[in-house]
């Protein structure tokens, strides 16, 4: 009876098996090649260029002001008068006659406080600062990328360990049905690595499903059609060691105040803000220009014709002296916004400054971690091949197997893992210091 229970559970164990896939996806894609391929592909980097060819349109109608302005017109008029004098009440007069025009005028800003001048400023500093934008979008971009890299690359690994670890309960389960056969061990020693084999497939099965969601994930990042990663652009597998890498907190800091692109930004903002304050205060000072033109305009009326032609060129000056109090308001409201700008840019400093110290803080303790993890995985996986031989010799019990087993399954997740992390927290710190748009382009 022992016998039968047993052979119905390892058939059954083997069925499953059969039915499940336990190969490992295969690919080529490099983390290099993920980072150029959304830098290309995604539309995040196409909306941030066309934010930049906004900005310089705008720059460039300031700088319409640099250039006289010149206007045409043209007119035509049916008209018909009636005329009756007060002095001559039985008198009427009615004429009716055609009038064309047309009109040529060129004018040219001398001198309007300084506005002129202000607002060019002000949009090159707002054109500047959206390129810092594009590559503060690049920059959050690589580090999304890198860090589904890297997941993807753990997902394999946790995959690889429950492999591994069904492989070796099947091994043992083949060892078991024998000794069974031959009634040295009991039934429920035997189920055991059944039972053991098919929590390892259980276990390989939800990694391939943690894959199979982050590389959609990855694929979106990469913009690849229907978010769906094609095989051949799988990520390699993870390296087996990692590097440390010696880490000074305040010189990174320093170096992230100087190069964080969204900090430049907010620079560039700033004084965008002082420029328009200036150009507020431009609309209290007259505007002078200097103006030239043509006009012509031909009367039909009946039997005769008129042709007039007037020419004029001289100053104009005007010189807003009364507006309900709009020009202060204007001027109050760029102020505030300054000093809102320079609020936000003292956030974004802090900001930095906690972001840098965390993730350097983090990326230490992930590489001792990982240190840490690699010793215990190497003892763990001693323990288990010796205790292997003990069982079987006979001298140990399958609980003590088990247990040897399930310490070095965890043990080689946790370095997976430690490593993965260590990989991630140096992205996360080379992106809070700006350092990864220069690894990455």
């Amino acid at each position: 009876m022992k016998i039968k229970i047993s052979a119905i559970v390892i058939l059954t164990a083997s069925l499953f098996a059969g039915e499940a896939d336990f190969e490992l996806p295969a690919g080529s894609l490099t983390i290099e090649k993920a980072c150029k391929i959304a830098l290309e592909n995604n539309p995040q980097i196409d909306a941030a260029l066309e934010r930049i060819k906004a900005a310089e349109a705008i720059v460039k109608q300031a700088k319409a002001s640099n250039y006289p302005s010149v206007k045409g017109g043209a007119g035509y008029q049916a008209l018909n008068s009636a005329e009756e004098p007060g002095w001559a009440p039985y008198t009427h007069q009615r004429e009716a006659f055609n009038e064309k025009s047309l009109s040529l005028e060129a004018s040219f800003l001398l001198f309007d406080g300084f506005g002129r001048k202000a607002s060019i400023l002000e949009s090159k500093s707002y054109s500047k600062s959206q390129s810092q934008k594009l590559y503060d979008t690049k920059r959050l971009l690589l580090e999304a990328v890198s860090s589904a890299f890297f997941r993807a690359q753990l997902a394999v690994e946790n995959m690889v360990i429950a492999r591994q670890n069904r492989n070796f309960n099947k091994l043992l389960e083949e060892d078991a049905e024998k000794k069974l056969a031959a009634q040295t061990i009991a039934a429920s020693e035997a189920m055991n690595f059944s039972v053991k084999a098919l929590k390892a497939e259980t276990d390989f099965l939800q990694a391939k499903k943690n894959f199979r969601v982050i590389a959609a994930a990855l694929a979106e990042l990469l913009a690849v059609p229907g978010s769906e990663l094609p095989e051949k652009m799988y990520p390699i597998r993870s390296g087996k060691e990692v590097k440390s890498k010696k880490l000074n907190t305040e010189k990174l800091i320093a170096e992230s105040l100087r190069s964080r692109p969204d900090l430049e930004a907010i620079d560039y903002q700033i004084e965008a803000g002082r420029q328009n304050i200036k150009k507020q205060k431009s609309e209290f000072a007259p505007e002078i220009a200097l103006v030239a033109g043509v006009d012509y305009s031909k009367t039909n009326a009946g039997d005769y014709d008129q042709d007039e032609y007037t020419s004029y060129i001289g100053v104009n000056a005007v010189w807003q002296l009364y507006t309900g109090g709009a020009r202060t308001g204007r001027v109050n409201q760029a102020r505030s916004e300054l000093s809102r700008l320079k609020q936000q840019k003292t956030l974004k400093v802090l900001s930095i400054q906690s972001s840098v110290r965390q993730a350097a803080e983090t990326a230490e303790i992930n590489y001792q971690t990982c240190l840490r993890n690699k010793k215990i995985y190497e003892l763990t996986k001693k323990i288990r091949d010796d205790v292997e031989k003990s069982y079987k010799a006979g001298a140990v019990s399958l609980t003590r197997l088990n247990e040897a087993q399930t310490d070095m399954v965890n043990a080689a997740g946790a370095l997976e893992a430690s490593k993965i992390q260590y990989r991630i927290s140096l992205v996360e710190l080379s992106s809070q210091t700006g350092e990864i748009l220069k690894q990455f382009e």
